[in-house]
């Protein structure tokens, strides 16, 4: 927090003024009472082009619940 706050303050220059918001929602995260165990799976692909296509096919050859997150 320290760091946002000097680039905050040295960079965010506006001819009107400062504006910073302060976000109060704490999240669910802390709320969830199982532990739930997360798997990852390594899918080799022979070029980057093919890589959403390849992991779509594990998926649905090895039946499971499939969370695919594009950009993380």
């Amino acid at each position: 927090m320290v760091d946002i706050n000097v680039v905050f303050n040295k960079h965010c220059l506006n001819y009107k003024g400062k504006v910073k918001l302060l976000c109060e929602h704490k999240g669910v995260l802390p709320k969830v009472l199982l532990q739930v165990r997360q798997i990852y799976d390594r899918i080799d692909t022979e070029s980057i082009v093919d890589a959403d296509n390849a992991r779509l096919d594990y998926f649905k050859n090895n039946s499971g619940v499939c969370t695919f997150l594009k950009m993380f």
